[in-house]
C-alpha cells in the first residue's frame, strides 16, 4: 500500500483552526496558567497561523524554546480531543498534572532523541501509558502520547539513524497493517488485534516498538523519511478504503467464530439500509433509521456501533434493544452525521455484522 500512497501527487498538508480548542481549553481548565502560557506563547510564535496549524507548524513549536507544556498541548490541540472526553482531558486537575509532570517529562524524551531502543522506547512509553505512570496525565492515551514521542524526536533528532516514534492512532495502525499483510510479514498478528472498536496494539509496549522499528526500515526501503510517509498516511482516505477491503475476510472470518444465532439473518450479499431521519421531530437529520429493519432483529445485544472508513461510532442500546428501528441517542451518532455533511433523507448500504456482543453496521456507500 505504500507503494500506491507514494505515487500520489503529494498534497500540501492539512492545518486545522484550533483558536477554538484554545478558548474552550482556557474556560474548562477555569483560566490554568499553564493553558494561559500556551495561548500567549502560541499566539506571538512567528510565522504560526493557529486558523490553519499543520503538522509541519506543529513540529517547529517542538523545536522552539516555548515550554514543555505548551508544546504537550499545542499537540492535543493539533490532534482535535474527541468533544466526548475534551473536559477531561483539559479539566483543571489534568493540568495541574502536566505542570507536575512537566520537567521530568522533558528529561526522559530528550533521551529519545539520541537513540531508541526497545527499552528506552518501552520505559517512556509505559510511564505515559500506566494509571500510576510517572508521566501519565489523566485521559490521555497512547493514539495522543505517542504524538508527543513523533513530534519531540521529529524536531530533536540526532541523526537519521535514530528511529522515529509513529503515531499509534487508528490511521497508521491501519495503514501498516496493510503495508505488512503486502509485505507478507509473520509480525503483522503479533502486534495488531482487530475488533468491532477498530485496530489496536497487543503486548504493549513490544508491540509498538516492532511497529515504530518496522515502518522505519520499510521507509527506508522506499527510500522516503519516515516523516514524509506517516505526513503521507496521516488522515488519507486510501487508507481506510484500502483496510477495510483488505479486512473484509479477516472480519467474516471474526464473525463466523463469535457469530451470534439470529432467528432472521441478514439475506447474503444482501446490504441494509441507513436513512438519516427526516421526519420532523428531536431525531431528524442526527439519526439514523434503519429501513429494513426485519434483516437485523433480533436487538438483543448490548452495544450497537456505526462503522464508516474504520472508524466506530456507538449508538445507545435503549434506542435499538427489541424492534427498535433507530441509531441514535449518543453524540457519536450526530458528530458521525455532521462530520461529514450528510442530510436528512441520505441513504446508504450498509454490511450487518452481528457479534458475539454486538452490532456493527458498516457503511458502504451512499445510494
Amino acid at each position: 500500500m505504500f507503494e500506491l500512497i507514494l505515487n500520489q501527487p503529494l498534497q500540501p498538508a492539512d492545518g486545522y483552526n484550533i483558536e477554538n480548542q484554545i478558548n474552550r481549553t482556557i474556560n474548562v481548565s477555569g483560566g490554568h496558567e499553564i493553558v494561559l502560557l500556551a495561548q500567549n506563547e502560541m499566539s506571538q510564535f512567528p510565522g504560526i497561523d493557529l486558523v490553519h496549524f499543520t503538522r509541519d507548524a506543529l513540529r517547529e513549536v517542538w523545536a522552539s524554546n516555548c515550554h514543555i507544556t505548551t508544546k504537550y498541548l499545542a499537540t492535543l490541540w493539533w490532534g482535535n480531543v474527541n468533544f466526548r472526553i475534551f473536559n477531561r482531558v483539559f479539566s483543571a486537575r489534568s493540568m495541574d498534572r502536566l505542570q507536575d509532570i512537566s520537567v521530568v517529562l522533558e528529561e526522559r524524551l530528550a533521551v529519545l532523541s539520541y537513540a531508541i531502543d526497545r527499552v528506552t522506547l518501552s520505559d517512556v512509553f509505559m510511564r505515559m501509558l500506566l494509571p500510576n505512570g510517572e508521566l501519565k496525565v489523566p485521559y490521555v492515551g497512547p493514539a495522543f502520547f505517542t504524538k508527543i514521542l513523533q513530534f519531540y524526536v521529529a524536531a530533536h533528532q540526532r541523526d537519521d539513524q535514530v528511529l522515529l516514534p509513529i503515531i499509534a492512532d487508528q490511521w497508521l495502525m491501519k495503514a501498516l497493517y496493510c503495508e505488512m499483510t503486502d509485505a507478507g510479514s509473520g509480525l503483522r498478528d503479533d502486534i495488531f488485534v482487530i475488533g468491532p472498536n477498530g485496530i489496536s496494539l497487543q503486548d504493549i509496549p513490544e508491540s509498538y516498538f516492532i511497529y515504530v522499528e518496522w515502518f522505519n526500515h520499510r521507509c527506508q526501503g522506499y527510500n522516503v523519511t519516515p516523516w514524509e510517509m506517516e505526513g503521507r498516511l496521516f488522515r488519507n482516505p486510501v487508507v481506510a478504503n484500502y483496510y477495510n477491503q483488505l479486512v473484509a475476510n479477516v472480519m467474516q472470518q471474526h464473525q463466523q467464530e463469535q457469530i451470534v444465532v439470529n432467528v432472521n439473518p441478514v439475506p447474503q450479499n444482501q446490504a441494509v439500509f441507513l436513512k438519516v431521519y427526516d421526519k420532523a421531530g428531536r431525531n431528524y437529520g442526527k439519526t439514523f433509521q434503519i429501513m429494513n429493519n426485519h434483516w437485523t432483529l433480533p436487538h438483543n445485544t448490548p452495544h450497537v456501533y456505526v462503522e464508516w472508513l474504520g472508524q466506530t461510532y456507538e449508538a445507545a442500546n435503549r434506542t435499538y434493544s427489541g424492534k427498535g428501528n433507530t441509531l441514535r441517542g449518543k453524540s457519536t451518532i450526530k458528530e458521525l452525521i455532521n462530520r461529514n455533511h450528510w442530510q436528512p433523507g441520505d441513504a446508504f448500504s450498509c454490511e450487518f455484522i452481528v457479534l458475539q456482543d454486538a452490532h456493527v453496521y458498516r457503511i458502504l456507500g451512499r445510494q
